[in-house]
């Protein structure tokens, strides 16, 4: 399915720290922070196309981050 294959290299990450204007690089800056302190996998920053938080700030809640990577076996070294 069409959709599907577009989502693949997507991953969704939780629980990170969240501030009411971050801009995409500090997303990104986040996903990579992640990988490298707490899966122990090294992420060259070309391997992440974008990243974004989902839904609106509310500082009640943390928003989860919606990462794509350049290709799918980038995706599946954090797995």
């Amino acid at each position: 399915d069409t959709e599907g294959r577009l989502r693949r290299e997507n991953l969704l990450f939780l629980g990170l720290p969240d501030a009411a204007n971050e801009t995409w690089e500090q997303s990104e800056s986040q996903i990579l922070s992640f990988c490298a302190e707490r899966l122990n996998v090294t992420l060259d920053p070309n391997m992440i196309d974008r990243a974004h938080r989902v839904g609106r700030f509310d500082s009640s809640k943390l928003r989860p981050i919606v990462g794509k990577f350049a290709l799918y076996k980038n995706k599946m070294s954090v797995l």
